[in-house]
């Protein structure tokens, strides 16, 4: 393909709305990638490759065209996806949502899941895990595994939808400012977090408030045990339990108020109002797929780590099989252990776009992990995102990429990350700021930081590439610009 002709294929207005995302590196060498970085484990990484391209595709009649998972020595994935993919599949996806029929079929199938995954929880939960065989942890894993799937499959659009909404929103409502798209676009309903902390903030038993949310923390980095002092420990960081109990349940009315005074100065068209009927019809889904993917990972390595104990392995080096070397497991298939060892050094899960799929390990990885994926980035002193959530601070940056960078975050500190995540929130309530590479007005950082109401700006792309742990930034998410003062 000639370079110097490369134009992703979308409409002329899109690709105007997005060109800061499309673009050629030094060299002229394509920055084809869009890379979201996060602590994680290995084993599931090929099932998401599967997920994004056969699984959507069954769906949605549409899909990535490849994929590539890279996940480094320290255990930091570096999950990427074809910018030219993200703006394609946003739009398909956009034009088939506009048929209500069609939004409603894919909600439906996100529930659903959701709700025959409870009900499998429920019946693992009447079982004694030390009385099962090897065949029967595998088929209860299998089934959480498929759980996963479905829920990848009907879900991974919204890395697409997210990618092109800013622009079409600043197209569709040039007369809005970015705090009132904000506004407009902020899911209502209550999330499963709002509803866990309510039930907390009630709970007359913590032991069955554990046994009911043991899995909310869960991220994926993996299953994340919680204790009962886990969560009296949150109690304890409550001032007012009356007055917290009272906000969260008045929230959602608060919101609806909100986008409602909106709707009243703004004398909306048909489009425009279908288009935000469309958002608000599909971003709750956005809490369907975390609360899935959470309960699935977390219940998928419960049984995992029991595989583990009766096959006399680490549990941590089974983490680097993937589903279907794990399924070999049962007829003794192991990996040798210059392959394992090498997966802990370097590990890729490549989706090709003529359907080839590849786990390249050790050095080979790295290699082309370095010719892919590295990206150059000059020294600056100024960041640009969206708007998440309004506000200035300035404080100390902390590079977080999962729970393993939890524990260097202090009050005040501002957050920089690919991307917030549940297993997130503990840590941003003590954050003066929140930044992030990834996301849209409808993310999980833009959602949780317009709640503690501190300022947040998302679509950085490369805050956690050019900023580093000790920088003191000013994060002004008025104008969506990040300084650094030193």
């Amino acid at each position: 393909m000639d370079q110097q002709k490369y134009k992703p294929s979308m409409n002329v207005k899109l690709e105007e709305g997005l060109n800061n995302f499309i673009k050629f590196k030094k060299r002229n060498k394509i920055d084809k990638w869009d890379i979201d970085e996060v602590e994680s484990t290995f084993w599931y990484l090929p099932l998401c490759g599967h997920c994004i391209s056969g699984g959507m595709k069954k769906h949605f009649g549409v899909s990535y065209s490849q994929h590539l998972s890279y996940l480094d020595s320290k255990r930091i994935l570096h999950w990427c996806i074809l910018k030219e993919d993200l703006v394609s599949v946003g739009s398909e996806v956009v034009e088939k949502f506009k048929d209500i029929n069609f939004r409603k079929s894919i909600a439906d199938k996100m529930y659903q899941n959701l709700a025959d995954l409870d009900e499998k929880i429920k019946e693992c939960k009447r079982k004694n895990l030390s009385l099962l065989s090897l065949e029967t942890l595998y088929e209860y894993f299998d089934s959480f595994v498929s759980f996963f799937n479905e829920g990848i499959s009907l879900g991974i659009f919204f890395e697409a939808f997210d990618f092109v909404l800013p622009s079409l929103l600043k197209e569709k409502f040039p007369e809005l400012t970015q705090e009132e798209i904000n506004t407009l676009t902020i899911i209502t309903v209550p999330t499963f977090l709002n509803v866990e902390e309510q039930n907390l903030l009630e709970s007359n038993d913590l032991e069955q408030h554990r046994e009911d949310y043991e899995w909310i923390y869960t991220g994926h980095a993996g299953k994340r045990e919680l204790s009962v002092q886990d969560f009296e420990n949150r109690l304890k960081e409550v001032k007012d339990v009356t007055k917290r109990l009272a906000y969260l349940k008045e929230l959602e009315q608060e919101l609806l108020t909100n986008k409602q005074e909106i709707m009243q100065h703004h004398a909306f068209n048909k489009e425009q109002l279908d288009l935000l009927q469309l958002i608000d019809d599909v971003n709750p889904l956005h809490d369907i797929r975390k609360e899935a993917f959470c309960k699935t990972l977390f219940y998928s390595e419960v049984f995992l780590e029991r595989i583990a104990l009766l096959l006399k392995m680490n549990f941590e080096d089974l983490r680097f099989y993937s589903c279907n070397e794990i399924e070999s497991l049962l007829k003794r298939n192991r990996l040798s252990e210059e392959e394992l060892q090498n997966r802990k050094t370097a590990v890729i899960y490549r989706y090709h776009e003529d359907g080839r799929e590849e786990i390249i390990s050790g050095k080979r990885a790295i290699t082309i992990a370095r010719k892919e994926l590295t990206l150059e980035h000059e020294k600056v002193h100024k960041l640009e995102g969206v708007t998440a959530s309004r506000g200035k601070a300035s404080g100390k940056v902390k590079i977080v990429y999962g729970p393993s960078d939890f524990v260097k975050f202090n009050n005040g500190d501002i957050l920089v990350t690919g991307m917030t995540r549940p297993d997130y929130v503990p840590i941003m309530k003590k954050a003066a700021a929140i930044i992030t590479d990834e996301g849209g007005v409808t993310c999980h950082a833009a959602i949780v930081s317009r709640e503690l109401k501190i300022p947040c700006i998302i679509a950085t792309k490369i805050a956690t590439k050019v900023l580093k742990d000790g920088d003191v930034v000013e994060v002004d998410a008025d104008n969506g610009v990040v300084r650094k003062l030193e």
